[in-house]
C-alpha cells in the first residue's frame, strides 16, 4: 500500500486482506510478506500501547486463542532473543514507573 492512500482506502484494503487470511490461512501470504505485516503491526501496537497504556490489541468480536498467542509470544520472544523472565522483568520495572 502507498503511503499516499487515503485512510479510508487503507482500511478497505485491510478488510479485504484479514477476510482473505481468515478464508485461506497460511497460504494466503508468503513468509516474507506475513513476517513484513507482523513486524508493521507488532511496531504499531507498541507505539500506541506505549501512548495510552489500556490500549487493547484485539477488538470486540476477534477471536483470538490463548493457544494463537502462546505461539506468537513464543515466537516473538524467540526472535528478539528475550526469555520470558526478562519479559518479567520489563513489566515489572514499567508498572514502577
Amino acid at each position: 500500500m502507498a503511503a499516499s492512500m487515503s485512510k479510508s482506502d487503507r482500511s478497505a484494503c485491510i478488510r479485504q486482506l484479514c477476510e482473505a487470511m481468515d478464508a485461506e490461512g497460511p497460504a494466503a501470504l508468503d513468509e516474507g510478506d506475513a513476517q513484513r505485516l507482523f513486524a508493521a503491526l507488532i511496531r504499531l501496537y507498541a507505539s500506541r500501547r506505549e501512548a495510552h497504556p489500556d490500549a487493547r490489541p484485539f477488538g470486540p468480536g476477534e477471536v483470538v486463542s490463548a493457544t494463537d498467542v502462546a505461539h506468537a509470544t513464543t515466537g516473538m520472544l524467540e526472535a528478539a532473543d528475550m526469555a520470558v523472565f526478562e519479559l518479567g522483568m520489563w513489566q515489572a520495572i514499567k508498572r514502577a514507573t
